[in-house]
């Protein structure tokens, strides 16, 4: 959830998450730390997979080990810094404008895929090879926007938050 994580980050959590949305933005290794590359897979299983070993090979390599080392006093001074390079950089990263604006763009989301599964099927569909979804959600898109754009002859153009 990215806008949890971002809200998090005032309470001086270490954000911890794979490389999508405001993470793969913000992300520079000095302030949390990161499942896998970014890359992602067309087949769920393979991609668990990978988040998995990613997850576990973080865990054992990077968080636990920063967290544990402590000096003489017991304080863990690289996983303290950590957390203040994280209040100093990404704390300042959205307004609560912003954050309204990203929460309302995530329901346009949300929506535009209750869609696709409920009226326009696709939840019926299996497909083997990933061109035939990229062209299914060509269709798909094409199909709200039209949608959308009949909706606004009608109803006006929609406002967006700056």
């Amino acid at each position: 959830m990215p806008i949890s994580g971002q809200k998090a980050v005032l309470n001086g959590a270490l954000h911890l998450s794979g490389l999508d949305g405001w993470w793969a933005e913000a992300y520079d290794g000095s302030h949390g730390f990161a499942i896998g590359d970014g890359e992602s897979h067309v087949v769920d299983e393979i991609a668990d997979k990978h988040d998995a070993e990613s997850l576990y090979r973080v865990l054992e390599n990077e968080v636990v080990p920063r967290y544990y080392e402590r000096d003489a006093d017991g304080l863990p001074h690289r996983w303290i810094a950590f957390i203040k390079n994280s209040l100093g950089s990404l704390a300042w990263r959205l307004s609560a404008a912003q954050i309204v604006e990203l929460y309302d763009l995530r329901w346009q989301i949300e929506l535009f895929f209750k869609e696709l599964k409920s009226t326009l099927g696709f939840d019926q569909y299996r497909f083997q090879k990933f061109e035939k979804v990229e062209r299914w959600i060509d269709l798909c898109l094409i199909t709200v926007l039209f949608w959308r754009f009949f909706l606004t002859g009608f109803l006006g153009p929609r406002v967006l938050l700056r």
